[in-house]
């Protein structure tokens, strides 16, 4: 049974960074009802207003998508995913804002971004942190295509909390504290860092989760 277990969550581990067949699907399930609360939370923070253009970055299901698009109303909403499976998920969820140029899905990876710099109003990042493996690298162009008085929100759950998940030991997920990733933050030129913690409960158990809010 450990052996077993051992191997699913390696298997599983994977798929939580780049969803596609079966398991990615599982995932993908898995991953909605626990980032719905963590997306609108990080869309909060960062306030999104109407004409904004915003990013998404690994939107997943893309429930993130359609939440800023409401937000943003006469703006434009990018989502920027490099998971064929999740941008044909992403694209049938917000067929019809997608139709009307309301949201663009763009199939690709954040390094290096295919944006130009100073392009956007608001970005948002839940839960993909833990997947760069250089974060200066992501944050960077982060820092490069938000605009100069621009808002990037990024939701994490905390160190501790992700332990107590078997598929997050297997190599593939980078934790931190609130104070880790705000040095991370900080060390690529991020100003005006503000942070919020909170508490909450997932299938009975408590989850402790961070979210930034940086200007460029």
């Amino acid at each position: 049974m450990i052996l077993n277990s051992r191997l699913l969550a390696n298997l599983l581990a994977p798929q939580f960074r780049r969803p596609s067949g079966i398991l990615g699907m599982y995932a993908a399930r898995f991953m909605t009802g626990r980032n719905i609360p963590r997306t609108e939370w990080a869309i909060d923070k960062c306030d999104i207003r109407t004409g904004h253009v915003v990013l998404e970055i690994g939107f997943g299901p893309g429930y993130g998508l359609a939440m800023a698009a409401a937000r943003a109303a006469d703006g434009t909403v990018y989502g920027l995913d490099f998971s064929p499976a999740m941008v044909r998920m992403a694209s049938r969820r917000n067929r019809d804002s997608v139709a009307a140029g309301k949201v663009r899905i763009v199939n690709g990876d954040l390094s290096p971004a295919p944006f130009a710099a100073d392009f956007f109003d608001r970005i948002v990042a839940v839960n993909v942190a833990y997947f760069w493996p250089k974060p200066e690298r992501e944050l960077s162009e982060i820092k490069r295509i938000l605009k100069p008085d621009g808002k990037a929100a990024f939701y994490l759950s905390d160190k501790a909390s992700m332990g107590a998940s078997a598929f997050t030991n297997t190599g593939v997920f980078t934790k931190y504290t609130a104070e880790e990733f705000r040095l991370v933050l900080s060390a690529c030129g991020f100003g005006a860092i503000e942070s919020e913690t909170r508490t909450q409960f997932v299938n009975g158990n408590e989850v402790v989760g961070h979210c930034f809010l940086v200007m460029k």
